[in-house]
């Protein structure tokens, strides 16, 4: 047992002998590391000494790097960056409004989301040359939207290198230019291109306990950062404002002074300097959007206004920033970048202009007009007051057109519309609405003779030629009035009565002015009617034709026929000729029913001489509108060539005022008839101009007298001697005379003294019908 207990003892001593040394040299390592960690932190304040300075500096250079960060996050333009292989590493606000996808959405993808599918070729290219080191700048390039649109876009890429120059990706700035391309035909000077701008800000700073030679490397990006930063104030078209909001203190970039023509001065305080540049009309503008903006009401602040230049003009532009606040909501700063849009805004206005005032007189256009007389019609019939209307047309004006020239016929429309200014005192709203169309609106007067003192003034300064080019035009002036609410209180009632009254000025011999009533309006209810019932008459074979025969004075036989057409309505009833013809001419259906009339005669000739009667011609009265129709010729040409009648057997009637209208053409036109073989007369002769001198040149063989120069003869010897003078006339000119409305035997014995060769009236016979014809004149046949 004691052995046990001395071998226990020793084993305890053994093992607590054991532990003093281990004790001891542990003491010992602890000494020695607290005397090395004595050392390493004397030279870890000796280094922290050494880089405060450097700290400080990086410090001064993440603000002016943060300043850019703010640019590029609210610019308008879409900055970009990618790395090696093409997926997007960073997408700013202006790529979120420019491409249409979020930051969240595009960060991650591949940039071949915003190339359609033409662009192969052309990023080809750039990889190539960014691959080369190569800046691409300045490219016009089309790009697609996250909705699948097309845009064009105006692009810079920019190789991005790290510390050792190698390209470890790019970056871009894309400017949406859509609308430019777009209007760039439209636009003489288009807003100057952007210039790309792009910086690539340094990777984020690591931990305070990096190496020193690390701490330098991110020193140099970051001066290399400030240098890019300087660089995209000096080339941007955009002027960068920097607001400092608790001092009002301020800087702009030089293009901000560039963009506005003034000094490079910011003594002021940012509110003094503000309020001398900003018009004064868009001041509470702009503290409206402000004040939104500063109320979260707005995410951004954006404005159009008008900065003073330094020559006194102003330029509009448009200004976009945003206010920086600390982590308390509290205001510290406001950046922005101004815009010069003043071409953009002078183009609108020119828009503007071209949409709503005519070109060539400056007066408002029939949609300007249009909208001002809704304004005014309302105001009538809100406040019972009265207007008027003055609707104006130039008389002839389409020969000065064709003899003049458009040129000339655009100066008399300047000087019309110049002439209305002067005598409306520019009191009124004077409209051109179409050609030669003028249009006066007259929103309130108390007497009727202010109206008609306005249509008196300008017929009679209208008779005073007009002196354009050296050459004395007279012109005149048909008008027509209608007054509201009394002609009308909508728009369409009262343009349609004014046009009515001013149809009825020409209608009655033009140069004169015509106020619209309710007989006015029945005249044309019934014109309408006439109208409508020609058209279902030549649609539904309702016109017929009567034959006027014409006698050999000479041997009382058969010398020929006129055809007169004639309409039985079933509403109307028996319509007049004069009335009927009139508004063919008017509404633009003479032309068919002349081709109708020679289609009848024409078939009506076959069939009598098919049957073997012998009567001479047929003559057809035909209309100027007929003859001035190009195809007229080809016509009567093919119509005869359809029934294959000789032209011979008819004959063209002309009256002596229809051919003097448009002269030259006329008688080209007669000419290619007679060369045909087709006999012309010159109807009405003596009515008209009752010039003798022209009757060698026109192509015509027969001579119409006039009835009125026949009417009693009988007992006035003037006109037997002009009805003397011209059958002699036209005799020596080898013209055969015809002489209308015979109604007496004692004015066919004169007739027959004179020489007359062919009479014509209903002392013979009156217009009948082609089977009375046949049974009074052919029958023993």
């Amino acid at each position: 047992m004691f052995g046990l207990m001395v071998a226990a003892v020793m084993s305890i001593k053994h093992i607590v002998i054991t532990m003093g040394i281990l004790l001891i040299v542990i003491f010992g390592y602890l000494g020695y590391r607290i005397i090395s960690m004595g050392r390493h932190i004397e030279e870890l304040n000796i280094v922290k000494e050494k880089s405060n300075d450097e700290i400080q500096e990086r410090l001064i250079a993440e603000d002016r790097a943060m300043k850019f960060a703010n640019i590029i996050k609210y610019s308008d333009d879409a900055i970009i960056g990618k790395d090696i292989n093409g997926y997007i590493t960073s997408w700013n606000n202006g790529a979120e409004n420019v491409y249409g996808w979020r930051k969240e959405e595009a960060v991650g993808k591949n940039i071949s989301i915003l190339y359609t599918e033409d662009n192969e070729s052309e990023i080809n290219e750039i990889k190539k040359d960014v691959k080369n080191g190569i800046k691409i700048k300045g490219l016009k390039a089309k790009r697609k939207r996250k909705d699948g649109t097309e845009i064009y876009v105006f692009l810079t890429v920019s190789p991005i290198k790290d510390c050792k120059g190698e390209i470890i990706g790019t970056s871009s700035i894309s400017r949406d230019i859509t609308y430019h391309m777009e209007n760039e035909l439209k636009i003489q000077n288009s807003y100057e291109e952007l210039s790309a701008v792009y910086s690539q800000l340094a990777a984020a700073e690591e931990e305070l306990r990096a190496q020193y030679d690390e701490l330098l490397n991110r020193e140099r990006e970051l001066r290399n950062s400030e240098e890019r930063y300087k660089s995209a104030l000096e080339i941007t078209n955009d002027g960068i404002l920097e607001w400092d909001i608790g001092t009002d203190r301020y800087f702009v970039s030089d293009r901000w002074y560039t963009i506005l023509n003034c000094a490079n001065s910011n003594n002021d305080s940012f509110l003094s300097y503000l309020k001398k540049i900003v018009h004064k009309e868009d001041m509470s503008k702009i503290l409206r959007a402000y004040v939104k903006h500063a109320k979260n009401k707005e995410e951004s602040f954006k404005c159009e206004f008008r900065l003073k230049t330094f020559d006194g003009g102003y330029k509009w532009i448009y200004f976009k920033g945003k206010m920086i606040k600390d982590d308390e909501g509290k205001p510290l700063k406001f950046i922005g970048a101004l815009t010069d849009i003043s071409e953009r805004i002078e183009f609108q206005e020119k828009i503007r202009f071209l949409a709503n005032y005519d070109m060539l007189t400056n007066l408002p256009n029939k949609a300007l007009f249009f909208n001002t007389l809704e304004r005014e019609l309302k105001n009538s019939n809100e406040n019972n007051t009265k207007g008027a209307l003055i609707a104006i047309d130039l008389d002839e004006f389409k020969i000065i057109n064709d003899t003049l020239g458009h040129a000339v016929g655009d100066k008399v429309l300047i000087e019309v519309s110049n002439i209305l200014r002067e005598v409306t005192n520019n009191e009124h709203l004077i409209s051109r609405i179409g050609g030669d169309e003028f249009i006066i609106l007259i929103n309130k007067f108390e007497d009727i003779n202010e109206i008609t003192s306005i249509c008196r003034k300008l017929s009679e300064v209208m008779k005073t030629p007009l002196s354009i080019d050296d050459k004395e035009i007279y012109t005149r002036l048909s008008m027509g009035i209608a007054i509201f609410p009394y002609n009308g209180r909508d728009r369409g009632t009262i343009f349609k009565n004014v046009d009515t009254a001013l149809y009825e000025s020409k209608r009655s011999g033009k140069n004169k002015f015509t106020f619209f009533d309710k007989e006015l309006s029945e005249n044309i209810m019934r014109r309408d009617k006439i109208e409508k019932g020609l058209r279902e008459a030549l649609d539904n074979d309702g016109l017929h034709l009567v034959y006027q025969p014409k006698i050999d004075i000479n041997n009382n036989k058969i010398a020929g026929f006129e055809a007169l057409l004639r309409w039985h309505s079933e509403e109307l009833g028996f319509v007049s000729p004069m009335e009927f013809i009139e508004v063919a001419e008017e509404r633009g259906l003479i032309c068919k029913i002349g081709k109708w009339v020679i289609e009848r005669v024409t078939r009506q000739n076959k069939e009598w001489k098919k049957q073997g009667f012998e009567y001479g011609t047929i003559s057809v009265n035909v209309s100027p509108k007929q003859i001035q129709n190009e195809d007229f010729i080809q016509e009567i040409e093919k119509i005869m060539n359809d029934c294959e009648v000789c032209p011979t057997l008819l004959e063209v009637e002309i009256t002596e005022n229809s051919l003097m209208k448009e002269f030259d053409y006329n008688v080209k036109v007669l000419k290619q008839l007679r060369e045909k073989k087709i006999n012309i007369s010159l109807d009405d002769f003596g009515t008209g101009y009752s010039s003798l001198s022209y009757l060698k040149e026109l192509p015509i063989n027969i001579l119409k007298i006039d009835k009125s120069f026949i009417d009693d003869i009988e007992n006035d010897n003037n006109k037997k001697s002009i009805v003397d003078g011209i059958i002699q006339l036209a005799h020596k000119i080898n013209l055969e005379v015809v002489a209308e409305g015979v109604e007496s035997e004692e004015q066919l014995i004169i007739l027959k003294e004179l020489n007359c060769d062919i009479i014509q009236g209903y002392f013979f016979s009156k217009p009948i019908s082609s089977e009375e014809v046949e049974s009074k004149y052919f029958s023993g046949i």
